[in-house]
């Protein structure tokens, strides 16, 4: 069996087309009838048959097998390529989301005393579910993130780095700033800013407001968090975020909600099991694993 075999037979079974197929692929007809010749000698069955030249195409039940079979086979043989090609090289392929990775990637580094881990990893920065799905897809090798619960997927080997809480940033000319403590209720009225949906954040708040029973008043969706920060300055409105991501200066307040109230984070650090990594890779990301989460 030629190795393009299935690639013509699944094609084939798309177009319903010789003609149409050997196009798709830069050959002639008649490579494309001898590869099925090939696949029914190679399976010791009749996989495809067909009245005449002009009708359609149609699968016998061992045909059909083998379609669904075959898709799961090219795609196989595409993440070999993938990784065999990605093992010649020393790279890491991590992502980050923007709190996890600014606040454990110098730690990281700062252990291991060696800056030139920065030309080893290949970092990419995005939300963290959009992180969880590139992992999946084998399009990082690790996925160092933040989320509202430990993750707990068999299909990866999970460290917990760190949790922490989310907290209330306000301007100090918010009435909120006054207070020496508030309760939930103090926040069935304020005017929240947060981002998009899928960020963490925005996650945060409607948890919040699930567990305290309102609905938070979300009165825009900022791109950025800088943007977040620069409008709670100015007092438009207040945010829950992070608490590695802020510290409190002169004119930002944070705020800790009440403790019976307290929404966690974790940041965690995911690898598939199934990857296969050279040597070298497999050195970096035990590093990795073991750097202290203190």
């Amino acid at each position: 069996m030629d190795d393009r075999d299935l690639q013509y037979f699944y094609k084939l079974m798309h177009l319903n087309n010789f003609t149409e197929t050997a196009q798709f692929f830069h050959v002639t007809q008649p490579a494309i009838s001898t590869a099925m010749k090939r696949l029914e000698r190679r399976y010791h069955c009749k996989l495809i048959y067909q009245k005449n030249k002009k009708s359609q195409i149609k699968l016998t039940e061992q045909g059909r097998i083998l379609y669904i079979r075959a898709q799961e086979m090219i795609n196989l043989d595409q993440e070999l390529t993938e990784e065999l090609q990605a093992c010649q090289t020393a790279h890491l392929k991590i992502g980050f989301s923007g709190v996890a990775g600014n606040t454990w990637l110098p730690k990281m580094i700062g252990q291991f005393h060696d800056p030139k881990m920065l030309n080893i990893i290949i970092p990419k920065y995005e939300c963290s579910n959009v992180l969880l799905r590139d992992l999946a897809s084998k399009n990082i090798d690790v996925a160092i993130f933040s989320w509202l619960f430990p993750i707990t997927d068999t299909k990866y080997q999970i460290r917990l780095l760190a949790k922490n809480e989310f907290v209330l940033i306000v301007s100090p000319k918010n009435p909120l700033a006054k207070l020496t403590a508030i309760s939930i209720t103090d926040l069935f009225n304020a005017s929240f800013i947060t981002r998009e949906s899928n960020y963490l954040v925005k996650k945060g708040l409607s948890s919040l407001g699930n567990f305290a029973g309102f609905t938070p008043k979300v009165i825009y969706q900022a791109p950025t968090m800088d943007l977040i920060f620069n409008l709670v300055k100015e007092n438009v409105g207040i945010a829950l975020v992070m608490a590695d991501s802020v510290r409190e200066s002169a004119d930002l307040k944070v705020i800790h909600l009440p403790k019976a109230a307290r929404i966690c984070y974790y940041m965690q650090l995911a690898v598939r099991k199934d990857s296969l990594l050279n040597q070298r890779k497999q050195v970096l990301l035990n590093d990795l694993l073991n750097v202290e989460s203190g």
